[in-house]
């Protein structure tokens, strides 16, 4: 005879140590030991609906389990820096394919997924261009017309890359072919570094991990989020667009007392 398996309906109706797989992967680093088998279901409000899900105790989860990178092999070079950053320009524009295809679908919780991943990776793609060009390991070479918006043409190594750039700025800048077609997701050019190496290999360089990207986006405002401190950098670099508004040296203390929003790549690229 099988058990029959409770339901609740509501969060504050749940009982101590049941979750949704979200939150014990978020809050508590854990999974489920098969996700097939959940312990309860739920009715609750999420996104303004009623919505159906299933809970686990926390009994029958395990600790995920860190994945384990090497990237001793990767150094600090225009090589290995532009390999890493165009697998992860890739990697944001399958989610933003993602996004685009189930959205017209009705999909909206993937949307929501695959919008918060397409942010975050090109959220770590701002921040290691603008180190980039900082070092003087890329070059800004002009800048697109895409869809009636204006994106800067940056050149690092042997790949380019595009940023977002107001029109009030397209002076500024040499004007290139105008571009009628969105960029592919798929890779056109052959690279050694797989996608964990070169997540992870960029986070060393700008001293910010994905997660902390993630964390510190505004969820009032998604193409807004906190500046990060770079003990290495020693500085916070404010972006509105392609343009650096400052750089300030502050202390711990300072930080703290200030935020400066972050203007992010938009979506359609």
């Amino acid at each position: 005879m099988h058990k029959e398996i409770p339901h609740f309906h509501g969060w504050s109706n749940i009982p101590k140590n049941y979750y949704t797989k979200t939150k014990l992967k978020n809050e508590m680093g854990r999974k489920p030991l098969d996700v097939k088998k959940y312990d309860a279901t739920l009715k609750a409000m999420a996104g303004g609906k009623w919505r159906h899900f299933v809970l686990y105790h926390i009994d029958h989860t395990v600790p995920i389990k860190p994945r384990k990178v090497d990237i001793s092999k990767f150094e600090f070079s225009i090589q290995h820096l532009s390999e890493a950053l165009y697998r992860i320009n890739k990697h944001a524009k399958k989610h933003r394919d993602t996004k685009q295809e189930n959205y017209y679908e009705g999909n909206h919780k993937i949307v929501g997924a695959a919008k918060t991943k397409q942010l975050k990776y090109y959220d770590l793609k701002e921040l290691v261009l603008e180190k980039l060009l900082e070092e003087n390991k890329a070059a800004i070479k002009g800048y697109h017309k895409m869809f009636d918006s204006y994106y800067l043409l940056i050149e690092c190594g042997n790949f380019t890359f595009h940023r977002p750039l107001s029109q009030h700025e397209i002076d500024e800048f040499i004007d290139l072919v105008e571009i009628d077609e969105k960029i592919s997701s798929e890779p056109v050019k052959e690279i050694s570094i797989n996608f964990y190496e070169a997540e992870k290999l960029l986070e060393k360089y700008i001293g910010v991990t994905v997660k902390q990207i993630a964390r510190n986006i505004n969820p009032l405002n998604p193409h807004n989020y906190l500046p990060f401190y770079n003990t290495d950098l020693h500085y916070l670099v404010i972006c509105h667009s392609s343009s650096i508004m400052s750089k300030k040296k502050l202390s711990m203390k300072s930080l703290i007392s200030r935020i400066f929003p972050i203007a992010i790549a938009k979506s359609i690229l």
